[in-house]
């Protein structure tokens, strides 16, 4: 999954629907945050393309960041 197609769907399933809520730049960085390190980035495309293990740990990161700002 590309960062667009998360994007897409974080925003798609009205998750944010909290104020305030989080923005493009946020989620942007729990997908790169959730995202394994790679060795050498030159040889692959890998680091444009997030596995399932990564996914499910961006929508934990997600999951906590909306229930930090819907505490307030």
């Amino acid at each position: 999954m590309s960062i667009e197609e998360f994007l897409s769907m974080v925003i798609d399933s009205s998750v944010l629907t909290t104020e305030p809520s989080i923005g493009n730049a946020e989620l942007g960085a729990q997908y790169n945050m959730s995202m394994s390190t790679l060795v050498n980035e030159f040889e692959s495309d890998r680091h444009f393309q997030m596995q399932f293990d990564e996914f499910v740990e961006a929508v934990a990161r997600v999951a906590e960041k909306v229930s930090e700002y819907s505490s307030f």
